[in-house]
């Protein structure tokens, strides 16, 4: 008897002396972006403790009680009715808050999401449906940018689907341009005023005045003569041309619609001269 006792108070000891991790806080940081009607009413990064149980609900919260910035009502019930005076509903019609994490829109509440070291959580006004957009580069170097949003569509017995619909009638800023979006979502760019990253920004209305596409965060940036694509601007691009010239390298479609610097029509020394002149002008 006496040995079991034993045992069972060392077994018990053991136990208390274990970390269970269940429910254990770890430090965390969630990136966090709220986007108002007209402008961002908030962008930073929340430094939290969080557990497996932690929701997009309890950032919110977190935010709210840290931050002067932002004041936001309906997170105890799942359902964010208004922050900073902007009201659900303030259009007259279904338009409200809305969020995305990692770019996704979940298809549970703000209560019934949980978040992940390093999410990234977008909070934004619109109308509904309201766009949540993406840029497509791939054709960039041609000067064609294609705006989209991966959207939900449902049949006559309200199933969903998924599909990327493209944003058209849309207003795109584009360093110090202003283009609008046709049927297909592209705007086609003059890129002789373009060089490096430049600042893009894109947003529409709905008929009744709510945001019918979420804008981008204020600093998002797109590149533009990346010649050797390696996701800077740099004396390396300038390398790459030069090496080009000397057929140690090709450089292909691509590369070569971004070499001309000077807009002359021909690749030559005096774009790498261009690009010198520019990268140090830049710094």
């Amino acid at each position: 008897m006496k040995k079991l006792l034993t045992i069972l108070t060392v077994f018990a000891v053991i136990l208390s002396s274990m970390t269970f991790t269940a429910n254990a806080e770890t430090d965390s940081s969630i990136r966090l972006r709220i986007e108002g009607v007209n402008k961002n009413l908030y962008y930073d990064i929340v430094n939290l403790n969080i557990s497996e149980t932690t929701t997009v609900s309890d950032v919110l919260r977190y935010a709210d009680e840290q931050s002067e910035q932002i004041t936001i009502s309906g997170i105890d019930n799942g359902f964010i009715t208004d922050i900073n005076g902007e009201t659900m509903g303030q259009f007259g019609g279904y338009d409200g808050w809305y969020y995305t994490v990692n770019d996704v829109a979940p298809e549970v509440g703000i209560d019934g999401y949980t978040v992940s070291n390093g999410d990234s959580i977008v909070l934004y006004y619109g109308d509904y449906p309201c766009q949540y957009p993406r840029v497509n580069t791939n054709q960039f170097y041609k000067g064609i940018l294609k705006f989209e949003s991966y959207d939900t569509t449902y049949d006559e017995n309200w199933n969903p689907s998924y599909e990327w619909m493209p944003i058209a009638g849309a207003t795109v800023t584009l360093g110090d341009s202003t283009y609008t979006t046709d049927e297909t979502g592209k705007i086609y760019a003059d890129t002789t005023k373009l060089f490096g990253l430049t600042k893009i920004q894109i947003e529409k209305k709905s008929e009744s005045g709510a945001p019918a596409v979420c804008r981008f965060e204020d600093d998002y940036c797109i590149m533009y003569n990346d010649v050797n694509k390696d996701g800077q601007i740099n004396v390396n691009d300038a390398t790459a041309i030069q090496k080009h010239l000397a057929d140690i390298i090709i450089l292909d479609e691509e590369s070569l619609s971004v070499s001309d610097l000077n807009n002359d029509g021909d690749i030559d020394i005096r774009d790498v001269t261009a690009i010198q002149r520019m990268i140090l002008e830049a710094d």
